[in-house]
């Protein structure tokens, strides 16, 4: 479902397939900073939203849980490759202003690079 590659200190987070409405269900519960950070040791993630086709309150309730959990692991979040409607509503609930996001996950990787 998601693949996970290194670059520096920074775990990029990409999913292998598009991610629709109704894969949603699939990734509740699901642990990602967790999951992250135990695969790779690694707390500054870049989340890449390519595939995400569809982001409601719940999936920007688990990106402030994952900010969260990283933030007193010291770590950081940056999110890149948004459409514009995800775009949008981050602009919207002002996630903007605690988690960035980024047009290409080259500049995400550069915001949390040491």
């Amino acid at each position: 479902m998601i693949e996970i590659k290194e670059i520096s200190d920074v775990a990029v987070v990409g999913f292998v397939q598009k991610i629709t409405r109704q894969d949603i269900s699939k990734l509740a519960g699901v642990d990602l900073a967790k999951m992250i950070s135990d695969a790779t040791g690694k707390v500054k993630i870049v989340l890449n939203l390519e595939k995400i086709d569809y982001l409601d309150s719940a999936g920007l309730g688990e990106l402030m849980l994952i900010f969260k959990d990283l933030q007193r692991k010291n770590g950081a979040l940056a999110l890149c490759c948004a459409n514009e409607k995800i775009i949008n509503l981050i602009n919207m609930i002002t996630v903007n202003k605690v988690i960035k996001a980024y047009i290409t996950e080259e500049e995400a990787i550069k915001s949390l690079s040491t």
